[in-house]
């Protein structure tokens, strides 16, 4: 990789091509794997996007697993889910059972399990004010 290419903007077609890359390995690339697919330089993201992370959410993609943080509206959806099937608000052993991401992020977010419900129906409230403000 030339060093002009570590701080240059990126090109429509990169970001076509980390859509790309994402679709070809079935899950939002690293940086590494990224670096085998187009000629670009983590400073470029840094720049442009913030950071990474960023970047990948203008392409619409987004690393999930240990060390990334889960968005507030996967936490939700995943919530909403669980509640439809339960029919009822779960237990932190009902909700753990049911899981695909940790209960930790929500914990943290609303310093308690007790608070959680309360937490998101305020988010989910803030949203559609927002939406039907915009």
């Amino acid at each position: 990789m030339s060093d002009k290419n570590l701080t240059r903007k990126l090109t429509k077609d990169e970001m076509i091509a980390i859509k790309e890359c994402a679709a070809k390995l079935g899950h939002a690339p690293s940086q590494t794997e990224l670096k085998k697919e187009i000629d670009v330089g983590p400073k470029t993201f840094q720049r442009e996007f913030g950071s990474y992370t960023k970047a990948l959410r203008a392409c619409g993609l987004e690393r999930e697993g240990s060390g990334y943080q889960i968005g507030m509206e996967k936490l939700f959806a995943e919530w909403a889910r669980i509640v439809r099937e339960m029919g009822e608000t779960p237990s932190v052993a009902e909700y753990e059972l049911r899981i695909k991401y940790s209960l930790n992020p929500l914990r943290r977010r609303f310093g308690s399990w007790r608070y959680v419900p309360a937490g998101l129906a305020a988010i989910c409230a803030r949203k559609r004010v927002g939406a039907a403000m915009g």
